[in-house]
């Protein structure tokens, strides 16, 4: 295989991302059978890794990537699995900061394809695998043949049935959890984190950051029957991150002066990522070190806070540009949009032009509302996706929350008559979307690859 051929083979199974359902050549849906024989036929790598994991709603990613910056700067090489992608499918699998490289990923598929085509004859009644399932396969095989010592690995959907959660992590981590994918994870926030404490393993230590009552007390309940330690980071706990209310500007980039704070000591810190979310991602994430030096893995707090500092995580309230001010920002729920609202106000944006996208399953009205008092003009788009929801559909919605909003064939378009009518001294926000937030990026040009461009349609049935 080239990449190109790598890239439609594993792109032609079935893809909840992208909306290529389940079918009967894959009727057993979040259920580990598939994924363990695959890994059987790759030899079982995962089980000479060591792993952590992170489930949640909200921040999972920037909580990954600062986990693997900290676990990076104690010296370690790290394997960071994510999704979905901003440019490219090998952003999924990341040594060193760095994703795979296309003829390493096309080596890979090769491999996994030949294990996909055994499994398939001897486990018939299974149907084949999904995208997400050969993916998390294939991340699994590369960390372990590159020799990564900690494996960062995100969670897809869920935490109970996730592909992933067929490893023994040293440490569990979960998020902000909302109302999210209630069709598959249930209706209520102590349904969806019933699925999302799936994670947590038995005698193993996991993390949590504040839950409302009902998903906490799932949460504890199923630490307490593994007995597994839990720790609840953030305000008031034992490890906290507080803002000192001070943004310096550095590089064109925003940087939170923060007071990190673990047991008794307190130390200042430089945040990368904005907004008192990403406070409490931060937070996780020094928990779950703190964990792993407990269990020998020598993570010092030099090493927690240059981690910190050094986080990269593009599209999470990234500025692309000054004057005016142009930011990004994956939000693709209510609450994640209330937060980069709020993170703007506190960088002084009073009024915003918001480019504005979502996917097609997304309360793109609820969305839009919480932008109402700060919207100065709605420019909507859809981004490439196959799952995004239309603009004119989206014009229909502005109109019922007297947005004043126009609709636009692509995000370029929506972008570039954003930054027409802003003002030097006014802000754009992008958002809706990752997706919507990826194509900015590339319209500015800050993508050094982008996948070819029929990976953006829906692939047929194999």
């Amino acid at each position: 295989m080239v990449y190109e051929e790598a890239l439609k083979y594993v792109y032609s199974f079935a893809d909840l991302e992208r909306g290529v359902g389940f079918s009967d050549r894959s009727p057993a849906r979040y259920r580990f059978q598939r994924v363990e024989h695959l890994l059987e036929e790759m030899g079982n790598p995962h089980r000479g890794l060591r792993f952590a994991h992170v489930a949640g709603s909200n921040g999972k990613g920037s909580t990954a990537a600062m986990l693997g910056s900290i676990a990076a700067a104690a010296g370690m090489r790290v394997g960071l699995y994510t999704q979905p992608h901003l440019h490219t499918f090998r952003e999924r699998i990341m040594v060193d900061s760095m994703p795979i490289s296309p003829g390493a990923f096309a080596s890979l598929m090769e491999r996994v394809g030949v294990a996909v085509l055994t499994c398939g004859e001897q486990y018939p009644e299974e149907g084949d695998p999904t995208t997400f399932e050969i993916a998390t396969v294939a991340a699994f095989d590369h960390f372990a043949e590159v020799g990564v010592n900690l494996a960062v690995i995100e969670v897809g959907l869920g935490g109970t049935w996730d592909a992933t959660n067929v490893i023994d992590p040293a440490v569990s981590l979960i998020t902000s959890l909302s109302l999210e994918h209630r069709a598959i994870l249930g209706n209520t926030l102590g349904e969806i984190a019933g699925e999302k404490a799936g994670i947590i393993n038995q005698g193993r230590p996991a993390v949590t950051v504040p839950q409302p009552p009902d998903a906490m007390t799932v949460i504890e309940r199923r630490a307490h029957e593994l007995g597994a330690p839990l720790r609840v980071v953030g305000p008031g706990s034992e490890i906290s991150l507080v803002s000192d209310d001070g943004i310096e500007w550095s590089n064109g980039r925003p940087l939170v002066n923060c007071s990190l704070r673990m047991e008794d000591e307190s130390y200042a810190v430089r945040l990368p990522l904005l907004g008192d979310h990403q406070l409490l991602n931060a937070a996780a994430a020094v928990a779950a070190a703190r964990e792993l030096d407990r269990s020998g893995w020598n993570i010092k707090t030099e090493h927690i806070i240059r981690g910190l500092e050094d986080t990269v995580w593009p599209a999470r309230f990234e500025t692309l540009q000054q004057n005016p001010l142009l930011v990004v920002d994956g939000a693709h729920t209510p609450d994640a949009c209330r937060r980069v609202r709020d993170a703007l106000v506190n960088v002084g944006a009073s009024y915003i032009h918001l480019v504005f996208g979502a996917g097609e399953d997304k309360d793109a009205r609820s969305m839009l509302r919480v932008f109402l008092p700060i919207a100065t003009g709605v420019y909507l788009c859809a981004s490439e996706h196959p799952r995004a929801a239309h603009a004119a559909a989206l014009l229909e919605t502005a109109a019922g929350l007297d947005l004043p909003a126009r609709e636009f064939d692509s995000v370029r378009e929506a972008l570039a008559a954003a930054e027409s009518g802003a003002g030097s001294e006014e802000t754009i926000l992008v958002t809706g979307s990752i997706f919507v937030a990826a194509e900015a990026r590339e319209a500015k040009g800050l993508a050094d690859e982008v996948d070819p461009p029929f990976l953006s349609r829906k692939v047929p049935a194999r």
